[in-house]
């Protein structure tokens, strides 16, 4: 008897262990909840953070014309080398105390050289995005955009991208916006093109920008790159670039390079050119490179005379310039002897003449100009200037808004145009009246009216 009931005791501690076992699991379940998912994403849907972290076990696809949304806080974990492909929209919207995470599942991707694939924002299916206070780790390629369709626009504010082979790549044709953003440690940080960037910082990439075009940097911070910038067909302005191997090297013609300061790098700016076109260089401070503060990297002579070095010593300033005067196939380099405070030019330094045709000034803006005459007969010119390198649209219209013409339909690079519209060369020839003509070159888009008279 006594034997029976220490055998009936023994099983109820071990029920009762169970049981507090199970409601333990079951506990930690609430506090701790995890969401699995992999594959497609069919209509509108919120990851929340009641249902965080969403641990991605496949490729997830968000279909056109659909939604995902993350809310503040979510972690996203891809256990594996996924992606998550974005056909339609995602708004990933953080906040200063709660920041979205996208990163590798460490539980499952235990090595430190496991990736995750990324986040591709097929823009060229018209899919959108917007990122705001978000983190972007050990990716493989941690947001791709494609190209080049039905461009829309993506937005990044506050995102910091960490350890990725590359952080932010991809063309466009609509420039995205870079905004307060950082990026540490990855191999390249922007690579390809369409990205107006303002208010960023680059630290400890290889390259900050790599081989990039048509891409605007505007108040933003780059240090200890081993390439700061390696671009071109843009703007660089009021930028800090310094303790860099190299600070910029020019992509094609390189950038319009305007009142940035390039200091303590290797060297500072590599300047080269395309199509015998180089961009302008001037109100900078070039200062205390240490190999050279500008190294001319072809046979075109270029003109630096609107820049300061921070020494009024003419032989130290020539140290520091690479150009004809070191290799005979390279062209030389005027520039202006500055007092160290960079205020007063004392100077210049003309080691040779050039023309007109010489200096080069990129369009600051996209403009489209009354046609002249106006009205017309039998012809009529119209000019429009591109500020960089875009596919761009000329188009004459009825008052029908029938298509008349099509006077410029293809990439082209910046600068000023003149086209002459001749009606008899016209889809339909039109009569006397009012006819519009439009410009559309990526976000571009302006209309004026003309009148044809006979």
């Amino acid at each position: 008897m006594l034997q029976n009931l220490i055998i009936q005791y023994t099983w109820r501690i071990r029920d009762m262990k169970r049981i507090t076992f199970q409601l333990i699991f079951l506990f930690a379940l609430n506090i701790y909840p995890q969401t699995y998912f992999q594959g497609g994403i069919y209509s509108d849907v919120t990851w929340t953070l009641a249902q965080s972290p969403y641990i991605i076990t496949g490729d997830v696809v968000v279909f056109p014309q659909k939604t995902l949304t993350i809310e503040p806080g979510v972690n996203i974990l891809i256990a594996g080398y996924y992606r998550i492909e974005v056909r339609g929209n995602i708004r990933a919207l953080g906040d200063y105390s709660n920041r979205i995470e996208f990163r590798r599942d460490s539980s499952t991707m235990t090595t430190n050289d496991t990736l995750w694939y990324g986040l591709i924002i097929k823009t060229d299916q018209g899919a959108t995005g917007d990122f705001a206070y978000c983190n972007f780790s050990d990716a493989a390629g941690a947001i791709a955009e494609t190209c080049c369709n039905h461009q829309e626009s993506v937005t990044y504010r506050n995102i910091i991208f960490k350890n990725n082979i590359s952080a932010l790549t991809g063309y466009n044709g609509y420039k995205s916006v870079v905004d307060s953003c950082e990026f540490y440690n990855n191999l390249v940080a922007i690579r390809n093109a369409d990205k107006n960037i303002k208010n960023s910082v680059f630290l400890n990439n290889e390259y900050g920008l790599f081989k990039t075009e048509r891409i605007n940097i505007d108040s933003s911070y780059f240090a200890q790159n081993e390439t700061a910038i390696y671009g071109g067909r843009g703007y660089l302005s009021n930028t800090v670039i310094e303790n860099n191997i190299i600070g910029i090297r020019s992509n094609y013609e390189g950038f319009n390079i305007q009142e940035c300061k390039i200091l303590n790098n290797d060297i500072g700016v590599q300047l080269g050119s395309y199509d015998n076109y180089y961009p302008p260089t001037k109100y900078n401070e070039i200062c205390y490179n240490r190999i050279y503060n500008v190294e001319n990297l072809d046979d075109i002579n270029k003109d630096l005379t609107k820049n300061c070095w921070c020494t009024s010593d003419s032989v130290e300033i020539e140290s520091k310039l690479y150009d004809g005067y070191d290799n005979i196939f390279i062209g030389l380099l005027n520039y202006s002897i500055y007092d160290s405070n960079c205020v007063n030019e004392l100077r210049q330094v003309i080691k040779i003449v050039l023309g007109v045709e010489d200096y080069h000034e990129i369009p600051e803006s996209f403009s489209l100009s009354q046609n002249y005459p106006n009205p017309f007969n039998p012809t009529t010119t119209i000019k429009f200037t591109i500020s960089d390198l875009r596919f761009a649209i000329l188009k004459v219209y009825d008052v029908l808004v029938n298509e008349i013409a099509t006077l410029i339909n293809e990439e082209v690079p910046a600068g000023e145009y003149e086209v002459e519209f001749n009606p008899a060369s016209s889809i339909r020839y039109p009569a006397s009246g009012i006819y519009f003509y439009q410009l559309r070159a990526g976000e571009f888009i302006q209309t004026k009216k003309m009148l044809l008279l006979k």
